[in-house]
């Protein structure tokens, strides 16, 4: 396993101390971690465990309202939402203006572009997203037939 794995667990173990040199360590081995899938000296820290899940929320949420340009607050979750939002924004603005001041405002047709790049630029995340999770994918089942090969 990798070190990044290891730290997922070391973190919410009670025995984990902190060396300037290695960071994360076991403080019973004064070691940095290195057990295969699991460790025998494991003591579940739950107060650290909450903690890591409370941090993990916050994280999760700060990409969301990242992701959605500050619209999550409103209930749109994406950047394809957001880009939507903003050109039913720009319609319905389009509409107003051209019903009752009977022009059409380039302000107007601006926001409507700004929706479309929007709505682009989240379709294109979402794939990126996608063949990344696929790429992650294959590289856990290349990880697990190595494993079934050295047993």
């Amino acid at each position: 396993m990798n070190r990044e794995y290891r730290l997922k667990i070391c973190r919410k173990c009670q025995n984990r101390g902190f060396s300037m040199e290695h960071g994360v360590i076991c403080k019973l081995t004064s070691k940095p971690a290195d057990f295969g899938s699991t460790c025998p000296l494991y003591k579940l820290d739950e107060e650290a465990l909450i903690k890591n899940r409370i941090e993990d929320i916050r994280r999760a949420e700060a990409e969301v309202q990242e992701e959605s340009l500050g619209m999550s607050a409103i209930g749109i979750k994406s950047r394809k939402g957001a880009g939507c939002f903003i050109m039913i924004v720009a319609g319905g603005f389009s509409v107003f203006t051209i019903l009752t001041l009977e022009v059409i405002s380039i302000w107007v047709s601006v926001l409507f572009v700004v929706g479309v790049i929007t709505f682009i630029m989240g379709v294109l995340k979402e794939r990126q997203k996608k063949a990344e999770n696929r790429n992650v994918d294959s590289a856990i089942d290349d990880m697990l037939k190595d494993e079934e090969g050295h047993d």
